[in-house]
């Protein structure tokens, strides 16, 4: 597969990099990355699935940022401190349901830019009750990625979530490895049905390097130990991905065999956890409370 995508020299991309890694960043789409290559001695190549010429929807970015949820939300809405709280669908061409928050469809400011990093900001976030403010700090340090995600609610006390959306190349090759102890189930929606420990579904078992199968996979995994290693024999590199301690739920989307991408997406909650009791995984803010998300990419030479 060929990985051509934006040049490096669109005005609408701020390039980061160092000596082993160079990322492209659009402030105009949710502050997300269009480009993560790896600078080997071979050449470039895509950590990340790269972004289309042309692209400018948030999925055809290579890593969005989601905020101030993660996923879907059934039910219109969801309750909470006595009240019902609506979410209109956010991308209703893609999704009935609200999916993944508004941050990765706004416009976000410039803080400051240097070789190495980047800092952007969203003042007024805003979809359904969430009124919130955000900053996030991408930073390169000797070819790895640091994303560090902070929220701040700057509205009603209400539980806040979030996460990290990389879309990755699936190639001829491709394994992916990580550890969790239960996956949830899901309906024809994509909503969740049911969880159950992964014993119950071995080939949906990571824990040794395996390839994705053929079905269509979009679940959640959770008990994950936020780490994770996805090997590229086809490009020639492995990359590594780990979380802090507040990100223990992983979503895996795989399409099918020939999409030509899967995501790996490190989230605070479950699929529609707003709508749990309890609201597990997802941070109750008050006013001017904060949470942080952090998110580190890293890649490896490998032998093909």
């Amino acid at each position: 597969m060929e990985f051509g995508g934006l040049s490096i020299g669109d005005p609408a991309m701020l390039i980061v990099e160092d000596a082993r890694s160079r990322i492209a960043v659009r402030p105009d789409m949710g502050a997300g990355l269009a480009r993560f290559d790896a600078l080997t001695a071979d050449g470039p190549k895509p950590v990340l699935r790269p972004t289309a010429a042309g692209g400018n929807h948030p999925f055809d970015l290579a890593c969005n940022l989601m905020l101030p949820f993660a996923n879907r939300i059934s039910g219109g809405g969801f309750g909470f401190d006595g009240s019902f709280h609506p979410v209109p669908p956010n991308l209703p061409d893609d999704d009935p349901c609200p999916l993944h928050g508004d941050g990765l469809q706004r416009a976000w400011s410039v803080v400051a830019h240097q070789a190495d990093r980047i800092e952007l900001a969203l003042d007024e976030g805003a979809i359904g009750p969430w009124r919130y403010s955000a900053r996030i700090e991408w930073r390169l340090e000797d070819g790895t990625l640091h994303g560090t995600l902070t929220v701040t609610n700057t509205g009603a006390r209400l539980p806040f979530g979030g996460g990290f959306h990389p879309w990755l190349p699936r190639l001829d090759r491709t394994t992916l490895c990580f550890r969790a102890s239960h996956v949830w189930l899901s309906d024809a929606a994509n909503l969740p049905t049911k969880r159950m420990p992964i014993t119950g579904r071995p080939q949906w078992d990571f824990s040794k390097p395996s390839a994705l199968q053929g079905d269509r996979i979009d679940n959640c995994f959770d008990g994950w130990d936020g780490k994770a290693v996805v090997t590229q024999p086809d490009l020639g590199i492995d990359v590594s991905v780990s979380v802090s301690q507040s990100l223990d739920h992983a979503m895996v989307f795989a399409p099918s065999v020939d999409a030509g991408f899967f995501c790996f997406e490190p989230v605070s909650h479950a699929v529609d956890a707003v709508n749990v009791p309890g609201h597990p995984g997802m941070i109750v803010l008050a006013p001017g409370d904060a949470m942080t998300l952090s998110m580190t990419l890293g890649w490896a030479p490998r032998d093909r």
